[in-house]
């Protein structure tokens, strides 16, 4: 009832934009176009971050900081969600820096933001890369 059929495979359905039935391959000319400008958020600490080299490089903080958030380590805290790796000094401050391991450490969504926003200052976030993560005060 109120369903319209087009062949017996496809039902036809109103269209959200004008209300009309359309056949399920018809573009709505009512149905809005998005004009998203290509270089709206593009920089080069962005082109950076999406790079092969980059993952690689990501990939490799992570195993060294053994996928734990470093701060949260340095609180006897073992925190492996919502990790990401985050640039103590920020490419666009200092390009050369990009893929130094001093300068990377693995951190969780809330300290990324606390480092973004300078609630953990540099030199702590420093001094916790360039130390090993260790899993027990006396070892691994």
């Amino acid at each position: 009832m109120g369903s319209f059929w087009l062949e017996e495979k496809e039902m036809l359905k109103s269209c959200p934009y004008c209300g009309r039935i359309h056949d399920p391959h018809t573009i709505c000319p009512k149905k809005p176009v998005y004009d998203y400008p290509k270089n709206r958020h593009r920089s080069e600490a962005g082109d950076l971050r999406h790079s092969h080299t980059w993952n690689m490089k990501s990939l490799e903080i992570r195993r060294r900081d053994k996928y734990l958030c470093r701060v949260c380590l340095s609180q006897g805290i073992l925190n492996t969600k919502d990790l990401s790796v985050h640039h103590i000094i920020p490419i666009n401050e200092q390009t050369d820096l990009w893929l130094d391991n001093n300068n990377l450490i693995t951190l969780c969504r809330s300290h990324h933001d606390d480092a973004d926003s300078g609630q953990i200052d540099r030199d702590t976030l420093r001094m916790l890369a360039g130390t090993e993560a260790k899993l027990y005060p006396g070892g691994v």
